[in-house]
Order: C-alpha cells, then structure tokens, then sequence
C-alpha cells in the first residue's frame, strides 16, 4: 500500500477527461488531480504520517488557483500548469517533505505543480510510477494530445481548499481509503 496527498480541483472535468481517457494510464484510478506528496509506503504509518501532514495543513488556509497552460516533463507527461496559486502549492510541497517525510523527496526530480493531462513513451516502454525515469518519448502521440489540449483552451479557476490523502494498493491501481482536509477559512 501506499499513500498519496492531491488535491481534486472543482472544476468541469470534461474536456480535460476527453484527454485524460485516451493517454493517461492512471485515468481509471483516479480523478483530474494535483498532487502534493508522491506515493510514499504504508510502512510510514499511517498515523504518523497524519501528525506530520495535519499540522502542515492546518497553517493553510484556502488560496486561488489558476490551471492553464501546458508543459512537458522530463518523463514525457503533458502536465496543464498553474497561473496562480504555484508559489503556494510549491510552499506546501516543500514543507511535506520535511520531517519523517524527508528520505522520500526526490530532489532529482523537479517540482512542477500540475494536473497531468497524459504520458508519452513509446509503445511497450516500461514506466514504473513508483520510480519515475527517462524513458523513450512518443512525439507523435505526444503531438496529439498537445495540439488537442490547445483547441480546448483549457482555462480553470478554482480554490485550493481541501487536500486528500488517499491510500493507494500496492500496483497503485486502486484507491482503498481517503482521508480529507478542510482548509480554515479566516473569520
């Protein structure tokens, strides 16, 4: 098992879904997210990981974000970008992997905050989630994708305002538990 933190933008997942069902393996598991901490093992411990992560999240409070605009990863995912709200989600990252969360940062592995739209290696490429690596790239789908994800204008506003962590099986192809967190609002 493992366990993940994302947040589900409110948003009309539509067209960003009509992308999402033909290049994104994990499409069927779960839904348009952005995530803050990347699978990390149940040998964490659940409730450790809760005292970590509640008062990290309980010092947020809810913010604007903006999804729009494209970018390609080093692993050749197709994410939709931040506008607003990065330096935020950038923040708060940092600030998970702190503490009993430290040996799992990635610091080879550069901190986009994004909602993935797709990944494009070649057919038959083995791509392991768990342990991201540069693999061969397919342009060609990778071209489709993009140019379709242009023609919908993706453009989102929302509120930053409720994170999840989720419990993840171990082939990471199931959701078999969640956790949320309502960010304060002041007054």
């Amino acid at each position: 098992m493992f366990y993940v933190l994302v947040h589900f933008p409110r948003i009309d997942y539509t067209d960003i879904n009509r992308i999402r069902c033909c290049f994104d393996p994990t499409f069927r598991v779960i839904d348009p997210n952005i995530t803050l901490m990347f699978p990390v093992p149940e040998s964490i411990r659940e409730d450790y990981l809760l005292q970590h992560l509640t008062p990290i999240l309980n010092k947020l409070k809810p913010f604007p974000i903006h999804l729009k605009g494209f970018v390609k990863s080093w692993d050749h995912w197709l994410f939709l970008t931040l506008e607003q709200g990065n330096s935020e989600i950038e923040q708060l990252y940092h600030a998970i992997y702190t503490g009993i969360l430290t040996e799992f940062k990635r610091p080879d592995i550069p901190f986009i905050p994004h909602l993935g739209l797709g990944l494009f290696v070649k057919k038959g490429t083995k791509y392991n989630l768990l342990a991201p690596k540069a693999v061969e790239f397919d342009q060609n789908r990778y071209d489709i994708a993009f140019n379709e994800a242009r023609k919908l204008n993706l453009d989102y506003h929302c509120l930053f305002d409720q994170p999840h962590l989720l419990r993840l099986n171990s082939n990471l192809l199931k959701i078999v538990g969640r956790k949320d967190f309502s960010l304060l609002r002041e007054g």
